[in-house]
Protein backbone atom coordinates (compact mmCIF):
# COMPACT_ATOMS: atom_id res chain seq x y z
CA UNK A 1 0.00 0.00 0.00
CA UNK A 2 0.73 3.40 -0.36
CA UNK A 3 0.47 5.83 2.60
CA UNK A 4 -2.25 7.49 1.24
CA UNK A 5 -4.33 3.68 1.06
CA UNK A 6 -2.40 2.99 4.62
CA UNK A 7 -4.50 6.14 6.02
CA UNK A 8 -7.69 5.34 4.32
CA UNK A 9 -7.40 1.46 5.51
CA UNK A 10 -6.28 1.90 8.90
CA UNK A 11 -9.36 4.67 9.17
CA UNK A 12 -12.10 2.11 7.67
CA UNK A 13 -11.14 -1.11 9.39
CA UNK A 14 -11.07 -1.70 12.76
CA UNK A 15 -9.38 -4.99 12.92
CA UNK A 16 -6.32 -3.13 11.08
CA UNK A 17 -6.99 0.16 13.88
CA UNK A 18 -6.48 -2.86 16.60
CA UNK A 19 -3.31 -4.35 14.85
CA UNK A 20 -1.83 -0.87 15.23
CA UNK A 21 -2.87 0.14 18.76
CA UNK A 22 -5.42 2.47 18.00
CA UNK A 23 -9.07 2.64 19.75
CA UNK A 24 -11.94 4.09 17.99
CA UNK A 25 -11.25 7.51 19.62
CA UNK A 26 -7.67 7.56 18.24
CA UNK A 27 -6.64 10.05 15.24
CA UNK A 28 -5.06 7.87 12.49
CA UNK A 29 -1.42 9.73 11.80
CA UNK A 30 -2.15 11.00 8.12
CA UNK A 31 0.14 10.13 5.22
CA UNK A 32 2.48 12.97 5.10
CA UNK A 33 3.24 11.70 9.33
CA UNK A 34 3.70 8.19 7.41
CA UNK A 35 6.02 9.30 5.08
CA UNK A 36 8.33 10.89 7.72
CA UNK A 37 8.64 8.42 9.71
CA UNK A 38 9.68 5.85 7.01
CA UNK A 39 11.93 8.02 6.20
CA UNK A 40 13.33 8.32 9.84
CA UNK A 41 13.54 4.53 9.01
CA UNK A 42 14.98 4.31 6.24
CA UNK A 43 17.99 6.96 7.59
CA UNK A 44 18.58 5.02 10.77
CA UNK A 45 18.67 1.75 8.59
CA UNK A 46 16.12 -0.19 11.32
CA UNK A 47 14.13 -2.05 9.64
CA UNK A 48 16.15 -5.29 9.67
CA UNK A 49 16.40 -4.67 13.59
CA UNK A 50 12.52 -4.35 13.24
CA UNK A 51 12.41 -8.03 11.35
CA UNK A 52 14.51 -9.33 14.07
CA UNK A 53 12.41 -8.57 16.82
CA UNK A 54 9.00 -9.67 14.72
CA UNK A 55 11.05 -12.83 14.14
CA UNK A 56 12.17 -13.16 17.92
CA UNK A 57 8.52 -12.56 18.79
CA UNK A 58 7.26 -15.63 16.57
CA UNK A 59 9.90 -17.41 17.78
CA UNK A 60 8.51 -17.04 21.88
CA UNK A 61 5.24 -18.17 20.12
CA UNK A 62 6.53 -21.15 18.59
CA UNK A 63 5.54 -20.52 15.50
CA UNK A 64 8.94 -20.30 13.79
CA UNK A 65 11.87 -22.28 14.20
CA UNK A 66 15.09 -20.44 13.99
CA UNK A 67 17.95 -22.28 13.56
CA UNK A 68 18.00 -25.63 11.03
CA UNK A 69 18.09 -25.13 7.15
CA UNK A 70 17.71 -22.21 5.20
CA UNK A 71 16.93 -21.27 1.81
CA UNK A 72 17.84 -18.32 -0.74
CA UNK A 73 16.66 -16.85 -3.71
CA UNK A 74 15.81 -13.41 -5.22
CA UNK A 75 12.89 -12.09 -7.30
CA UNK A 76 12.87 -9.12 -9.47
CA UNK A 77 10.45 -5.99 -8.53
CA UNK A 78 9.64 -3.51 -11.17
CA UNK A 79 9.18 0.02 -10.84
CA UNK A 80 6.89 2.36 -12.68
CA UNK A 81 9.20 5.15 -12.48
CA UNK A 82 11.33 4.06 -15.28
CA UNK A 83 13.12 6.27 -17.86
CA UNK A 84 11.18 7.52 -20.39
CA UNK A 85 12.17 8.02 -24.08
CA UNK A 86 15.53 7.71 -25.46
CA UNK A 87 18.86 8.88 -23.33
CA UNK A 88 19.57 11.75 -23.20
CA UNK A 89 23.62 13.19 -23.53
CA UNK A 90 25.19 16.76 -22.40
CA UNK A 91 28.30 17.69 -23.28
CA UNK A 92 30.65 18.24 -20.07
CA UNK A 93 33.81 20.29 -19.93
CA UNK A 94 36.62 20.27 -17.79
CA UNK A 95 37.21 24.15 -17.33
CA UNK A 96 34.35 26.67 -17.10
CA UNK A 97 33.61 28.50 -20.18
CA UNK A 98 34.60 32.23 -19.20
CA UNK A 99 38.19 30.68 -17.92
CA UNK A 100 39.07 28.88 -21.56
CA UNK A 101 42.06 30.59 -23.31
CA UNK A 102 43.63 29.93 -26.81
CA UNK A 103 45.64 26.55 -25.46
CA UNK A 104 42.34 25.16 -24.05
CA UNK A 105 40.23 25.89 -27.20
CA UNK A 106 42.63 24.29 -28.99
CA UNK A 107 42.03 21.11 -26.72
CA UNK A 108 38.70 21.20 -26.41
CA UNK A 109 37.83 18.17 -28.40
CA UNK A 110 40.06 16.20 -25.97
CA UNK A 111 38.57 17.41 -22.54
CA UNK A 112 35.02 17.11 -23.57
CA UNK A 113 32.82 14.17 -22.68
CA UNK A 114 29.58 13.15 -22.60
CA UNK A 115 27.26 12.83 -19.30
CA UNK A 116 23.66 10.99 -19.50
CA UNK A 117 20.92 13.71 -18.51
CA UNK A 118 18.39 12.63 -15.66
CA UNK A 119 15.33 12.56 -16.14
CA UNK A 120 12.96 13.90 -13.49
CA UNK A 121 10.61 11.38 -11.97
CA UNK A 122 13.09 8.51 -12.86
CA UNK A 123 13.80 5.62 -9.85
CA UNK A 124 18.10 6.53 -10.06
CA UNK A 125 18.84 3.62 -7.77
CA UNK A 126 16.91 0.87 -9.81
CA UNK A 127 18.63 -0.48 -12.96
CA UNK A 128 17.65 -2.67 -16.55
CA UNK A 129 17.46 -6.57 -16.67
CA UNK A 130 17.37 -8.22 -19.53
CA UNK A 131 15.38 -11.97 -18.63
CA UNK A 132 14.53 -14.04 -21.71
CA UNK A 133 13.14 -11.72 -24.01
CA UNK A 134 11.41 -9.21 -21.37
CA UNK A 135 13.14 -5.94 -20.11
CA UNK A 136 12.37 -5.25 -16.70
CA UNK A 137 13.40 -1.92 -14.20
CA UNK A 138 13.68 -2.18 -11.31
CA UNK A 139 15.17 -4.29 -7.85
CA UNK A 140 16.05 -7.91 -7.14
CA UNK A 141 14.86 -8.80 -3.89
CA UNK A 142 17.26 -11.24 -2.18
CA UNK A 143 15.49 -13.44 0.17
CA UNK A 144 17.06 -15.83 3.01
CA UNK A 145 14.05 -18.52 4.29
CA UNK A 146 13.78 -20.82 6.85
CA UNK A 147 12.14 -24.09 5.95
CA UNK A 148 8.68 -22.85 6.13
CA UNK A 149 9.45 -19.99 3.83
CA UNK A 150 9.39 -17.45 7.00
CA UNK A 151 11.72 -14.75 6.61
CA UNK A 152 14.63 -14.49 7.88
CA UNK A 153 16.70 -11.71 6.31
CA UNK A 154 16.70 -9.50 2.92
CA UNK A 155 18.68 -7.57 1.09
CA UNK A 156 17.64 -5.37 -2.07
CA UNK A 157 19.85 -4.45 -4.92
CA UNK A 158 19.60 -3.08 -8.70
CA UNK A 159 17.73 -5.61 -10.68
CA UNK A 160 20.93 -6.18 -12.61
CA UNK A 161 23.32 -7.35 -10.16
CA UNK A 162 24.12 -11.28 -10.18
CA UNK A 163 22.00 -13.33 -8.10
CA UNK A 164 25.30 -14.69 -6.14
CA UNK A 165 26.34 -11.10 -4.92
CA UNK A 166 23.01 -11.61 -2.38
CA UNK A 167 24.14 -13.88 -0.55
CA UNK A 168 27.14 -12.93 1.85
CA UNK A 169 24.98 -9.45 2.81
CA UNK A 170 21.83 -12.33 3.71
CA UNK A 171 23.94 -14.05 5.71
CA UNK A 172 26.08 -11.50 7.46
CA UNK A 173 22.17 -10.39 8.97
CA UNK A 174 21.58 -13.72 11.20
CA UNK A 175 23.86 -15.57 13.36
CA UNK A 176 26.24 -18.68 12.43
CA UNK A 177 24.57 -20.51 14.51
CA UNK A 178 20.92 -20.33 12.98
CA UNK A 179 21.87 -22.29 10.10
CA UNK A 180 22.88 -25.74 9.52
CA UNK A 181 21.83 -26.08 5.38
CA UNK A 182 21.68 -23.91 2.41
CA UNK A 183 19.59 -24.15 -0.66
CA UNK A 184 19.86 -22.67 -3.53
CA UNK A 185 19.89 -22.93 -7.06
CA UNK A 186 22.47 -22.34 -9.88
CA UNK A 187 22.45 -19.05 -9.86
CA UNK A 188 24.49 -19.06 -6.63
CA UNK A 189 26.89 -21.84 -7.48
CA UNK A 190 30.37 -19.59 -8.17
CA UNK A 191 33.38 -19.94 -5.79
CA UNK A 192 33.25 -17.24 -3.32
CA UNK A 193 30.02 -18.40 -2.21
CA UNK A 194 31.36 -22.39 -1.70
CA UNK A 195 34.37 -20.65 0.37
CA UNK A 196 31.69 -18.80 2.45
CA UNK A 197 29.95 -21.67 3.17
CA UNK A 198 32.38 -23.80 4.00
CA UNK A 199 33.66 -21.05 6.70
CA UNK A 200 30.68 -20.51 8.58
CA UNK A 201 30.76 -24.87 8.70
CA UNK A 202 27.42 -24.74 6.94
CA UNK A 203 26.25 -27.73 4.46
CA UNK A 204 26.26 -26.79 0.83
CA UNK A 205 22.94 -27.44 -1.08
CA UNK A 206 23.73 -25.65 -3.96
CA UNK A 207 23.02 -26.68 -6.95
CA UNK A 208 25.77 -27.42 -9.56
CA UNK A 209 25.98 -25.98 -12.57
CA UNK A 210 26.81 -27.04 -16.20
CA UNK A 211 29.70 -25.65 -18.10
CA UNK A 212 30.72 -25.25 -21.75
CA UNK A 213 32.52 -28.76 -22.38
CA UNK A 214 31.67 -29.87 -18.94
CA UNK A 215 28.36 -31.36 -18.79
CA UNK A 216 26.53 -32.34 -15.43
CA UNK A 217 27.25 -35.60 -14.21
CA UNK A 218 24.68 -38.43 -13.33
CA UNK A 219 25.02 -37.71 -9.68
CA UNK A 220 25.18 -34.10 -9.86
CA UNK A 221 21.74 -33.88 -11.90
CA UNK A 222 19.88 -36.56 -9.13
CA UNK A 223 21.38 -33.49 -6.78
CA UNK A 224 19.96 -30.97 -8.27
CA UNK A 225 16.43 -32.55 -8.92
CA UNK A 226 16.13 -32.79 -4.96
CA UNK A 227 17.70 -29.70 -4.50
CA UNK A 228 14.98 -28.65 -6.72
CA UNK A 229 12.19 -30.52 -4.87
CA UNK A 230 12.75 -29.05 -1.52
CA UNK A 231 13.32 -24.69 -3.09
CA UNK A 232 9.66 -24.70 -4.00
CA UNK A 233 9.15 -23.26 -0.40
CA UNK A 234 10.41 -19.90 -0.73
CA UNK A 235 9.49 -19.88 -4.48
CA UNK A 236 5.93 -20.12 -2.65
CA UNK A 237 7.02 -17.07 -0.34
CA UNK A 238 7.45 -14.50 -3.49
CA UNK A 239 4.35 -16.35 -4.91
CA UNK A 240 2.29 -14.75 -1.92
CA UNK A 241 3.86 -11.50 -1.70
CA UNK A 242 3.06 -10.91 -5.48
CA UNK A 243 -0.42 -12.37 -5.54
CA UNK A 244 -1.56 -11.03 -1.62
CA UNK A 245 0.09 -7.49 -1.45
CA UNK A 246 1.13 -6.77 -5.15
CA UNK A 247 4.93 -7.14 -4.04
CA UNK A 248 5.57 -7.35 -7.54
CA UNK A 249 6.12 -3.42 -8.40
CA UNK A 250 7.74 -0.83 -6.44
CA UNK A 251 5.68 1.95 -4.05
CA UNK A 252 8.42 4.14 -3.47
CA UNK A 253 11.28 5.58 -5.21
CA UNK A 254 14.76 3.97 -4.04
CA UNK A 255 15.04 0.13 -2.21
CA UNK A 256 15.83 1.06 0.90
CA UNK A 257 12.74 2.47 1.19
CA UNK A 258 10.12 -0.23 0.83
CA UNK A 259 12.13 -3.32 0.11
CA UNK A 260 13.16 -4.15 3.70
CA UNK A 261 8.68 -4.01 4.83
CA UNK A 262 7.70 -6.27 2.40
CA UNK A 263 10.11 -8.93 3.94
CA UNK A 264 7.46 -8.91 6.63
CA UNK A 265 4.55 -9.85 4.56
CA UNK A 266 4.60 -13.17 4.67
CA UNK A 267 5.36 -13.59 8.58
CA UNK A 268 1.74 -11.67 8.68
CA UNK A 269 -0.21 -14.14 6.75
CA UNK A 270 0.17 -16.09 9.43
Amino acid sequence: MSDVEVEDFVNENISAMYFCGLSLEDTVPDHSTLSRFRKVLTRRKAYDKLLQILNRQLEEKKIKISQGSKMVDASITETPYRPKGKPVYEVARDRKEDERDIDTIKQEASSMRLVRKQQPGVDHNASWLRKGKKLYFGYKRHYLTDADGLVDSVHTTPANRHDSKGLKPLLAKIKESQITALFADKGYQVPDNNKLLKSKHVKNRIQHKAYRDRPLTHHEKIFNYLIGKTRYVIERTFGGIKLWFGGGYARYKGGPKYMPSMCWKPLLTI
